[in-house]
C-alpha cells in the first residue's frame, strides 16, 4: 500500500548532495519510528534520484528488514521525497510480536535443497535436470511464524524459474519469463481452402516450443521430453516437444509438411477450445493436454484418439496413409472432435454401449456447431475403395449430421461411430430444421453434459437436454426437443416425462447437484450385465429432487478409465 509519512519541509533543495544527505537522515529517522519489533533491523539497500518529465526529481531510499542478520522475504519499503519536500512511503512493513533466534544450521543442507528442487521440477513436468543459478537465505512468513527458506533461481527446460523452499515445503514456484503471443499460419478448415490464415495464439511459453497454458505439441522422437508422453504399445514410442527456435511458425504445407501438420493441430486445438469457452464451457482444468502429432499405433496412422490419463490427457493424431484416410493433422475437424471427447469425459467415463455412442455423437455435433457445417472431416476421405467404405459420404464426409437415421430404424449402422449419427443428426436438426439458434443448441448440449454421469445412456441424454433447456431458457424449447427426440426414435424415453414436470424443476439448482444423480443403465451393455427398472420414488425427503430420480433408471456401475 501507500502511506504518507511526512509533510512538505517548507524549504527548497539547493544542493544535490546536501539534499540527498538530509533526506537520507530523515527517511532513516522515519523508519526507526515505525515501532517495529526490537529484533527486526533495517537494511538500507539503495539510494537514488531520478528525473520525471521536468527537472523535478524524486529521491528514493529503499529498505529491507532482517533478523539475526537474515533478511525477511518479501518485505520492502521505499521512502520517496519530491522537489517540493513531500515524503511518502510504499511497501510492506513486518509486524511480528514473538521472534525466535535463527542460525545458519536452521536452513536445509545443499544436498537436501537440490533434492527438493529436483522433485519439484519433476512434478511440474520439467524433468530432473537443472542448473542452480542463485540462492539466498531469508525468513518466510508462514501464517505468522517465520520459517527459514531459500530463495533460488534455477534454469530448466531451458527457461528460468524462481522457487522459495523450506526443508520440507515449496512455498513459491513461478516462471521468470513472460508468455508471448504467436502468429501461426494454417488452413482455417482443411487443405481444400485456397489460402492459409494467420491465427494469434495467446499464452505461449515463449521459448520457441508449441506450448501454451492449454496444449503442448509433441512429436515422435528418440529423445523424449519430460512434458511429453511415452506410449507403450507393440512398439515403444517416445515423444518430444515441438520446437522452433526462431519463434516463427509459418511453413509451406508442401515443402515443410511435417512442421505444418504440427502447428495445424496445435492451432486448431486452441481454436476449438476458445469456441467452447465462448459457449460457456468451463471444465477444461489447469493441466495442458498433450497433442501427439504423427502418431501411429502398431504402424497404423489412420487414427486420431483421445486418452485421459491420471496426470494429463492426450490427443493423438496420425497423418493417414492416403488410402484409408488422409490429412488428419491439417483438417481442423479432427482435433476438434477429439477435444469434444475431453469435454464429454468430464461426466461420461464409460466407453462402451450407449455411452460410447453418445460420446461420438455429441463430439461430432460440437464440431458441427463450431463450424456451421454438418460434414465432419471434409478433407480426410480419399478417393479410394477403402476410403469409400470408411466414410459416410464417400470422398467428402467421414460422418454427417445431415442424415435421417433413427434409433429404431432398420438402416441404423451397428458400429458406434457411424451409429452415433442419429445423435448428432438430432442435435443438428434442432437448429437447421427447428430454427433454434445454433448457439442456443450448443449451450444446451454443454450444460446437459454437466448433468451426465459415468455411464449415461440415451435416456440421460434426452432428459438432460430438457433439464438444461429448462435451466438456460425456462424450458421454452421443451416441446421442440421432445418432438425431435421422438423423430429420431427416442420417444419411448420420454413417454412418462412431460414438459410440465421438467418445468417444475427449480431453476436455481446447480448443474453439479443434478450431475450427482445415480447413473442410468445402458441397453447396450456387455453380455451378462444387469439392468434394473426405474426407481419408484424417494423416501429421502428431498422433494425437489424426486422427479429427476424417478426418471432415471438406477444401476450400480464401476469406474473405468480408458486403457493406457
Amino acid at each position: 500500500g501507500v502511506q504518507l509519512l511526512g509533510t512538505p519541509s517548507g524549504r527548497g533543495l539547493t544542493e544535490d548532495a546536501e539534499s540527498a544527505l538530509n533526506f537520507a537522515d530523515r527517511s532513516q529517522h522515519m523508519m526507526e519510528n515505525l515501532h517495529l519489533n526490537p529484533r527486526i533491523r533495517l537494511l538500507p539497500q539503495a539510494q537514488k534520484s531520478f528525473s520525471l518529465y521536468t527537472k523535478d526529481r524524486i529521491q528514493t531510499v529503499q529498505y529491507g528488514f532482517a533478523i539475526d542478520g537474515f533478511p525477511l522475504c518479501d518485505y520492502e519499503v521505499k521512502v520517496h521525497e519530491t522537489l517540493s519536500g513531500a515524503v511518502s512511503a510504499m511497501g510492506r512493513v513486518p509486524r511480528f510480536e514473538n521472534v525466535k533466534d535463527f542460525v545458519e544450521s536452521d536452513w536445509p543442507s545443499e544436498s537436501d535443497l537440490r533434492q527438493l528442487i529436483q522433485e519439484t521440477l519433476v512434478v511440474k513436468g520439467l524433468g530432473p535436470d537443472f542448473r542452480l543459478d542463485q540462492k539466498r537465505r531469508c525468513l518466510w512468513n508462514n501464517k505468522g511464524d517465520l520459517e527459514p527458506v531459500f530463495e533460488v533461481d534455477v534454469a530448466a527446460d531451458p527457461l528460468r524459474y524462481s522457487l522459495v523452499l523450506s526443508a520440507s515445503e515449496v512455498y513459491r514456484f513461478e516462471p521468470k519469463y513472460f508468455h508471448a503471443t504467436a502468429q501461426i499460419s494454417v488452413f482455417p478448415n482443411n487443405e481444400n481452402d485456397s489460402e492459409r490464415q494467420t491465427f494469434e495464439i495467446a499464452s505461449m511459453k515463449g521459448d520457441g516450443t508449441l506450448e501454451n497454458s492449454s496444449f503442448i505439441g509433441c512429436i515422435p522422437s528418440n529423445s523424449p521430453s519430460p512434458g511429453c508422453p511415452t506410449y507403450e504399445g507393440n512398439t515403444r514410442i517416445a515423444y518430444e516437444q515441438v520446437r522452433e527456435a526462431s519463434g516463427t511458425y509459418s511453413y509451406d504445407p508442401t515443402a515443410e509438411y511435417s512442421k505444418f501438420a504440427q502447428t495445424s493441430v496445435f492451432v486448431n486445438a486452441n481454436r476449438a477450445l476458445s469456441w467452447l469457452q465462448d459457449m460457456g464451457y468451463s471444465n477444461f482444468g489447469s493441466i495442458p493436454i498433450r497433442l501427439a502429432v504423427h502418431a501411429a499405433f502398431s504402424k497404423d496412422t489412420n487414427n486420431a484418439l483421445y486418452e485421459p490419463r491420471d496426470t494429463y490427457s492426450m490427443i493423438y493424431v496420425g497423418d493417414g496413409d492416403n488410402s484409408v484416410l488422409q490429412n488428419l493433422a491439417t483438417d481442423s475437424d479432427v482435433v476438434s472432435h477429439e477435444l469434444g471427447h475431453h469435454v464429454i469425459y468430464h461426466s461420461i467415463k464409460r466407453i462402451e454401449g450407449e455411452s460410447l455412442v453418445l460420446h461420438e455423437g455429441i463430439a461430432d455435433f460440437l464440431t458441427f456447431a463450431r463450424t456451421g457445417n454438418a460434414c465432419l472431416g471434409e478433407s480426410i476421405c480419399p478417393d479410394t475403395s477403402l476410403g469409400a467404405k470408411i466414410c459416410a459420404v464417400p470422398k467428402r464426409c467421414l460422418r454427417t449430421g445431415d442424415n435421417e437415421y433413427s434409433l429404431t430404424g432398420a438402416d441404423l449402422p451397428k458400429e458406434a461411430h457411424q451409429k452415433s449419427q442419429f445423435v448428432s443428426g438430432m442435435l443438428w436438426d434442432l437448429s437447421k430444421k427447428d430454427g433454434l439458434p445454433m448457439q442456443t443448441v450448443a449451450s444446451i448440449v454443454l450444460k446437459s453434459i454437466d448433468l451426465m454421469v459415468t455411464s449415461s445412456g440415451y435416456q440421460h441424454f434426452v432428459i438432460g437436454l430438457l433439464l438444461a433447456d429448462n435451466a438456460n431458457n425456462g424450458g421454452q424449447n421443451c416441446e421442440t426437443i421432445r418432438a425431435r427426440a421422438a423423430a429420431r426414435g427416442m420417444g419411448s424415453y420420454l413417454a412418462d416425462v412431460t414438459c410440465e414436470q421438467i418445468k417444475a424443476q427449480p431453476l436455481d439448482r446447480s448443474v453439479d447437484t443434478f450431475g450427482s444423480m445415480a447413473p442410468a443403465a445402458s441397453k447396450e451393455t456387455r453380455k451378462g450385465a444387469t439392468r434394473c427398472g426405474v426407481l419408484g420414488g424417494s423416501s429421502s425427503g428431498q422433494g425437489s429432487m424426486q422427479l429427476v430420480i424417478w426418471m432415471l433408471p438406477l444401476v450400480i456401475v464401476g469406474f473405468r478409465r480408458l486403457k493406457k
